[in-house]
């Protein structure tokens, strides 16, 4: 199992970390070059040299092979570093010979395309070819590429290569695709921590864990029967093909439907907290994110740390008041417990290894982050039965016009409230004419351009 970062390293700690792992790495890929006939066969013992590398030095590097993009499948994507592998004896000690041109141009179209499809600029990443005998760095610089020599594989090459691979790992795009892939049902965090949540609560004898999964059971059997999957449970395969990527067959059998959607709305709930958190940190200008701060605390620190964070103290820090106070799925604090600790070390870990930059440079994205996540834990059938159906953007945005009218559209002085808010498209939709009509105001003389503070409101 991967293993979930604890600090974020320096500049100087990386240097050390590549340095320190240099030689056996060399000698690997030396091996592995002498050894491999095939790019296939060098690029798997490559791959583990460089995870081992890693996790040696407790660095999470968690690659992407064989990684589509527009222009074809990238070989490995450590985050912000394109790794391409040829096969050993392929490339030339100058980048003149046809083979080396070939590969570099390929590296090229790859850093452009990942750039564009993550919303990142294309001069944060980098590219690495290496056929185990040279490798090729390739970097991007204004509005050309800077491609050094090939340079032969040895150890002060393989520390550079190390420190490239380390310090690019970390920070990885805030898209959709990224947390789906980190956090989505099939990733084995995702699998833990339900799991993990799903025992806890089990074997949990707080009065109060009862009492909240009580409270919303009533609350939601208002709009969704979830008795009814109990008696159904055998007859939707929707649900049990879902169920099944998390829990055995025999597990399956006495899983109770309604404590399932829980705890999935509750590892779901702990994520947008923490993703939420991590983009108002960006945005309110903080060097050190709350989520970076979590994941360096001590294992026994854990719980009262988040416990802060479901009462909103971390987004009151920010300025931003009202955001959390508490709701039905802070219970997972009452049943803390070892496998929930581990469990949410990790989601921390990882998240805090991602770069929130992205929406600056796609802000329109941020409207599909945590949607798509949810609807891959629920899928559509599951989520429809449920009596959950979710308004098309172009809907909902001629709702707000009709509701509002041209002359209150954009008012920061009007009250809106959804109480039903699911993903938050009609409060997107509602911040971003706010923020259009207040740029208006802005641009004409004499009016205000004083913050306004940020709150807040719904159930």
């Amino acid at each position: 199992m991967p293993r979930g970062v604890r600090i974020a390293p320096t500049s100087t700690t990386i240097d050390d970390l590549a340095a320190d792992r240099a030689p056996t790495v060399f000698r690997l890929l030396d091996a592995a070059a002498k050894s491999s006939t095939s790019e296939a066969a060098f690029r798997a013992v490559a791959a583990d040299a460089f995870a081992d590398a890693a996790a040696q030095v407790r660095l999470s590097v968690e690659p992407r092979h064989e990684y589509h993009i527009a222009r074809g499948n990238a070989d490995s994507v450590y985050n912000r570093l394109v790794l391409e592998y040829k096969r050993p004896g392929l490339l030339r000690r100058t980048n003149t010979s046809p083979a080396n041109q070939k590969a570099i141009l390929q590296v090229e179209s790859y850093i452009l395309d990942i750039a564009k499809r993550e919303h990142r600029e294309a001069q944060r990443l980098a590219g690495v070819i290496t056929d185990g005998c040279y490798f090729i760095f390739v970097r991007r610089v204004g509005e050309g590429w800077s491609v050094d020599d090939a340079l032969p594989v040895e150890v002060a090459s393989t520390q550079r290569f190390l420190r490239l691979l380390f310090s690019l790992s970390v920070g990885a795009a805030l898209i959709p695709e990224n947390l789906l892939e980190d956090f989505g049902p099939q990733n084995w965090r995702a699998k833990s921590a339900v799991r993990a949540l799903y025992r806890g609560f089990s074997s949990s004898r707080n009065p109060l864990v009862s009492r909240l999964f009580d409270q919303w059971r009533t609350f939601f059997s208002e709009a969704t029967d979830y008795r009814e999957w109990a008696e159904r449970i055998e007859s939707k395969p929707e649900f049990r093909n879902f169920v099944s990527s998390l829990w055995t067959k025999e597990e399956i059998r006495h899983l109770e439907p309604s404590r399932v959607f829980f705890i999935l709305h509750t590892y779901y709930a702990l994520l947008i907290k923490l993703v939420a958190s991590l983009v108002a940190a960006r945005f309110a200008g903080e060097g050190a994110t709350p989520v970076a701060d979590l994941s360096r605390v001590q294992s026994g620190e854990l719980r009262p740390a988040l416990a802060d964070l479901e009462r909103g103290g971390l987004f009151r820090k920010l300025g931003i008041r009202n955001f959390l106070e508490g709701d039905f799925f802070g219970w997972y604090l009452s049943a803390w417990n070892d496998d929930i600790s581990e469990a949410a070390t990790s989601i921390v870990g990882r998240l805090a290894q991602y770069d929130p930059a992205a929406l600056e440079l796609a802000p329109e994205n941020a409207r599909d982050l945590l949607k798509k996540l949810y609807h891959s834990l629920l899928p559509k059938e599951i989520r429809h039965d449920l009596g959950e159906y979710y308004t098309p953007d172009w809907l909902a945005e001629r709702l707000v016009r009709q509701t509002l009218g041209p002359r209150d559209l954009g008012d920061p002085a009007k009250r809106v409230l959804d109480p039903a808010c699911g993903s938050g498209t009609f409060l997107l939709l509602l911040i971003n004419f706010n923020k259009g009509a207040n740029r208006t105001r802005r641009s004409r003389p004499g009016r205000s351009t004083a913050p306004r503070s940020t709150e807040c409101r719904g159930f």
